[in-house]
């Protein structure tokens, strides 16, 4: 299954993060509200490949209930299923506006995103948390950032839910040892 991002880099479009739909993947990310970031990178010197000066950024990547249809119908006229992102609680509101749009259907494919700034924080009472707020007929996929992604992944698999692991969420497979491959 090929699953295409529209959550993109920063400083993309909205126009750029809806071209991955052209590839007719079978699933894409829908992210369902807005998201803040705040951190820095370093330079990146030669002989590195793109070498750029230090960055820092702080900024809002504004989804909106009409972005959000809008992306969820290019992707219904394509015949591609949305994997609906949410970062916490809020977004049980906005699944409901696109079930009442007709825009999403059954089984709905819900991902709690933990861990990143602005999200919910990573604990198992949060991950509870936002499971309950799901609508019937949904299935579950955990994610989880950095070094809580083997802690919640572990448990949405008890609870019987999916998962997604892979360096996109962490480049480490436990403290100190990095991951040799997403397999892994």
């Amino acid at each position: 299954i090929i699953n295409n991002t529209t959550g993109g880099g920063f400083n993309m479009t909205m126009e750029e993060r809806l071209c991955c739909l052209d590839a007719k993947p079978e699933v894409a990310s829908l992210n369902l509200t807005p998201d803040m970031s705040k951190f820095k990178l370093k330079e990146r010197k030669p002989p590195l490949p793109h070498p750029r000066p230090a960055i820092e950024y702080d900024d809002c990547l504004p989804f909106s209930y009409k972005l959000v249809s809008e992306f969820a119908k290019a992707m219904k006229t394509r015949g591609i299923k949305p994997e609906i992102e949410t970062y916490h609680t809020g977004g049980a509101w906005v699944i409901q506006d696109l079930i009442q749009q007709q825009l999403v259907e059954k089984p709905y494919w819900v991902q709690t995103v933990m861990g990143v700034q602005t999200s919910s924080y990573p604990t198992v009472d949060n991950v509870l948390h936002l499971v309950r707020e799901f609508p019937e007929g949904s299935l579950w996929l955990c994610s989880a950032i950095g070094p809580f992604q083997l802690p919640l992944t572990t448990f949405a698999t008890l609870l019987g839910g999916h998962v997604r692991v892979g360096l996109e969420d962490n480049v480490h497979y436990r403290k100190g040892e990095r991951a040799k491959s997403n397999a892994q």
